[in-house]
């Protein structure tokens, strides 16, 4: 007896008369075979069945009579094959989204999973896309493949836990691969009230080496301060911001610009690092997994004997991903006292926060405000860039533009050169905005700063930090307002326009 795996048609599942009653009773292929069971030639049920087949499938049924054995083997192994094509089917659904936000140049998708429907969304230039619809029952089942697709998870998947996932395809052992500028995609999956999940994979593009802190959005003199810290043989360099705004991105290019300077210099250093998950591939730099656990204790600790590997492999620069507890800041200051250079991330609004955080977490104030372990603390934001095909000068604007009389007056001290977008194009998909750019805060922390902050508190500290030529955000988002390079609308989300004014001495740099 032969039977084909990939032909069995799954009556049980449709609108087949009686076909839950008949699927252990009966075994269809879409060749016209049917596997009938020897005792239910007669049963009316199972004949109806039949001749509901031979109407849908246009041909005669050719019946052939076996043990009641043979249908419940026949039924698992068509299951088998079934649920194995439609995994191959959704894996390359997984990867042509995947592939689609890639060509987008898309830096999230999200995909929210309602009672009755999927919402699915792009976030392109820093704006979500208008949403495009799944089935509530096709989104489940995406996600949970995408899940299965995953090098680095915890746990098995459930719609109803909260779970993290990396998907990263590995020679020798997926079939499957991205396309070429994309290195992997973190996953996260949230169980939702009025829903059942939502999920969010961000896009981890590879580390292009000619990617300059330049083109990534840093001021000259910010620069300048990276370049000071790269030559300290111990210390810290923090790099904060929220979630998406750049900071692993940032921290792979300040990481691969100090190796090549270095080799160009003719001098090599030792370059670890330590991630959960590891995300990009860092060339020159031995990056060490954090196994799989199942709680945050057990996460802690193996994170804890990560670095403490690496320490004991005589590192000169190590990169801690991300301190996102007590023992990650404990560990990384640790890392720093003992005479390693140290570049991290931090979640956290701004550079002036980040010693206070570092407090918070459970770092002896001491480490932090009377020692010299904390060099630099940085703070980012991306903010959406005017397409240059399409903008327009604010000077030849018409009227109607969504601009106050009073708030153009304010903006029209700035020069010339500010803009706003255009009507857009094709080169923008019409929506007058091309790229980001990084606005950061880039701040010596040094014994000074650091005695006032200690003293009069973040608010007052970045205006320290600013008379003293260390611009603040807002001054950075300025600056590119005066250029033109960013909308004019943008300022107000960082300060009021009435304000302009008082920020006119940190806008030395502009061309």
């Amino acid at each position: 007896m032969s039977t084909s795996a990939a032909s069995y048609i799954d009556i049980a599942d449709g609108d087949w008369p009686e076909g839950k009653t008949c699927a252990e009773l009966v075994a269809l292929f879409d060749d016209g075979r049917a596997l009938i069971a020897k005792n239910q030639a007669l049963n009316p049920k199972v004949r109806e069945l039949l001749a509901f087949a031979e109407r849908r499938l246009s041909h005669k049924i050719k019946r052939e009579y076996v043990d009641h054995d043979a249908i419940v083997e026949a039924r698992k192994l068509g299951i088998a094959g079934r649920r194995s094509t439609d995994d191959s089917k959704m894996e390359s659904a997984i990867q042509d989204l995947i592939g689609e936000a890639q060509a987008l140049r898309a830096s999230d998708i999200h995909i929210k999973v309602g009672e009755n429907i999927t919402h699915v969304q792009m976030r392109i230039d820093g704006f979500l896309t208008k949403p495009t619809t799944w089935t509530a029952d096709y989104g489940q089942r995406f996600l949970a493949a995408s899940y299965s697709m995953a090098d680095i998870a915890n746990k098995a998947y459930s719609p109803s836990l909260y779970l993290a996932a990396r998907l990263a395809p590995k020679a020798g052992r997926d079939t499957w691969a991205f396309k070429d500028g994309l290195e992997a995609v973190r996953c996260q999956y949230n169980p939702v009230a009025f829903g059942i999940t939502a999920a969010f994979f961000r896009l981890l593009g590879t580390i292009d080496t000619t990617v300059t802190l330049e083109s990534l959005g840093y001021e000259p003199e910010q620069i300048a301060v990276f370049d000071e810290f790269a030559d300290r043989q111990n210390g810290l360099c923090v790099v904060s911001g929220i979630t998406g705004s750049g900071k692993s991105t940032a921290l792979g290019t300040l990481i691969t610009r100090q190796m090549r300077q270095e080799q160009e210099d003719g001098r090599r250093r030792s370059y670890f690092a330590v991630e959960d998950p590891p995300e990009r591939r860092l060339n020159g730099v031995t990056q060490l997994v954090v196994p799989n656990t199942e709680t945050e204790e057990q996460r802690e600790t193996a994170f804890a004997e990560a670095l403490n590997a690496a320490l004991r492999d005589d590192p000169d620069v190590i990169m801690i991903g991300e301190i996102r507890d007590r023992i990650t800041a404990k560990l990384t200051i640790r890392a720093a006292i003992t005479g390693h250079q140290v570049w991290t991330t931090l979640h956290c609004i701004s550079a002036h926060e980040v010693p206070l955080r570092l407090v918070d977490e459970g770092v002896d104030s001491a480490s932090i405000f009377r020692s010299d372990i904390l060099q630099v603390a940085v703070a980012q934001v991306l903010v959406p860039m005017l397409c240059a095909s399409c903008k327009v000068r604010l000077v030849d604007a018409p009227a109607d533009v969504g601009l106050s009389h009073q708030q153009r007056t304010h903006l029209a001290h700035l020069g010339d050169e500010v803009c706003i977008e255009g009507a857009g194009c094709a080169r923008c998909r019409h929506t007058g905005i091309k790229g980001r750019t990084v606005a950061a805060e880039v701040i010596r922390t040094d014994p000074a700063y650091l005695r006032f902050l200690e003293q009069h508190g973040a608010v007052d500290a970045k205006e320290f930090a600013r008379n003293r030529g260390e611009p603040s955000i807002a001054d950075i988002v300025v600056r590119k307002v005066m250029r033109g390079q960013i909308s004019a609308r943008v300022i107000s989300k960082f300060m009021s326009l009435s304000d302009l004014a008082r920020h006119q001495p940190s806008l030395r740099v502009v061309s």
